[in-house]
């Protein structure tokens, strides 16, 4: 009795039906329309195992085999990606002039150590002594414009001690999944509480999405032929280069700046085109990963802290502080109303402390805290020298509490 052919057979559906589950999972949390894509394309060897033609059934279940290889590479290299930080060993000094970053002012120095982290003093990542915090957010974490002696993390270490260390992973435009991945990668380096300032650019990408948006485009399937590791390691080397020529070039040159990157972006809430949308929920791509972030702290039983995002959005505000505004979303040729925006950021931060206080973390309102206007930020959402102040002054004693097994959570 010849058993060949039988066993051929089940190899076949066994990696045809390999495929299609690799295929939902890599479209899994996406937009409708790539799920909807992703799953037709991987289904492809499965199908073609019904049909007649030995050749297409064969041919299609090596396209299947090259799925799984392009799958294998970009979950690879996807998780590398969203792994992000500043330039390691930047100096960068300016002097703060004119009158579009409100708030900040004089000679500014911003460094980095050789991890890309913003630090006060030398960490030694080895050593797991210290009570270690790390701040895990975006631009309203990193502070790109503050003084290193200015920025909240800074003034949080001071507030809690000489045994405390504060590291600041900020980095501008990052959203939830790089969050996730800069929590993953700091693992190693003995946190012991983890801060968590997150969700605007979240809730732009969602508005950016609702509106026909193509600056995120997820799940984008990788089916070319292009050595697309030889391609992507290439780009990443020269993209590495131009940085670091950069900041070398840089280093110890004291510059004037003047806020020219926001003078053609403010006054975003007077574009010809004003949409009006809440939804009724955010992003499940975004409240997904936030589940992924509350597991991970959960393992690792690290004290993790989330803090709602402050903003400028509110009823009543001035016109001159509102001219400042841009990002209502950024880089868009239409913007959301007032209304709306501080609906979004509304739904945002009230999703972020159900989803802390249904997991028993801490959650400290730092929006109820911290009023709109140019005492607090240089535009919508950024802190100035003030804000910053009002941030650390907001958090030191609620870090304490949390450190001393004291605090009184805002769910309750």
């Amino acid at each position: 009795m010849n058993t060949k052919p039988d066993m051929l057979k089940i190899l076949q559906w066994t990696l045809a039906l390999a495929i299609l589950l690799l295929g939902v999972y890599m479209s899994w949390g996406g937009k409708t329309k790539w799920i909807i894509i992703g799953n037709i394309v991987h289904a492809l060897p499965l199908i073609s195992l019904l049909l007649p033609w030995a050749k297409l059934r064969t041919a299609l279940l090596w396209f299947g085999v090259f799925l799984i290889l392009q799958d294998g590479y970009s979950l690879y290299t996807t998780k590398a990606e969203l792994y992000k930080t500043l330039p390691p060993n930047m100096e960068d000094r300016f002097t703060v002039s004119g009158n579009i970053l409100r708030g900040i002012e004089g000679p500014q120095t911003i460094t980095t150590d050789a991890k890309g982290y913003r630090v006060s003093g030398t960490i030694d990542y080895g050593d797991d002594a210290p009570y270690r915090i790390f701040a895990i957010g975006a631009s309203t974490t990193e502070q790109i414009y503050l003084d290193d002696r200015s920025t909240w993390t800074h003034l949080l270490q001071e507030g809690m001690g000489l045994d405390t260390e504060v590291i600041n992973t900020g980095v501008s435009g990052l959203r939830a999944e790089h969050h996730l991945a800069t929590l993953q990668h700091i693992l190693p380096d003995h946190p012991d509480m983890v801060l968590f300032l997150i969700g605007v650019n979240d809730w732009n990408k969602h508005v950016r999405e609702q509106f026909g948006s193509r600056h995120y485009q997820r799940n984008k399937f990788r089916y070319s032929l292009t050595p697309v590791a030889i391609r992507d390691a290439i780009g990443n080397a020269k993209q590495a280069a131009k940085k670091s020529a950069a900041h070398t070039e840089a280093a110890g040159v004291v510059r004037e700046e003047t806020g020219d990157y926001y003078i053609e972006k403010m006054g975003s809430l007077s574009r010809d085109r004003v949409e009006q949308w809440v939804p009724q929920s955010v992003d499940p791509h975004y409240g997904a990963v936030l589940q992924k972030i509350g597991e991970t702290c959960k393992k690792q039983n690290l004290t993790c802290v989330f803090l709602s995002q402050p903003h400028g959005y509110a009823q009543g505000i001035g016109d001159t502080y509102k001219g400042n505004f841009w990002m209502t979303p950024p880089g868009e040729k239409f913007t959301l109303d007032l209304p709306s925006l501080i609906g979004v950021a509304d739904l945002y931060n009230g999703t972020l402390k159900s989803f802390a206080c249904d997991n028993g973390f801490a959650f400290i309102d730092l929006a109820a805290q911290i009023k709109p206007g140019f005492e607090s930020f240089y535009d919508d959402v950024h802190f100035n020298t003030g804000g910053a102040q009002q941030v650390a002054a907001a958090l030191i004693p609620a870090i304490k509490d949390i450190k001393n097994g004291t605090f009184v959570t805002a769910c309750e």
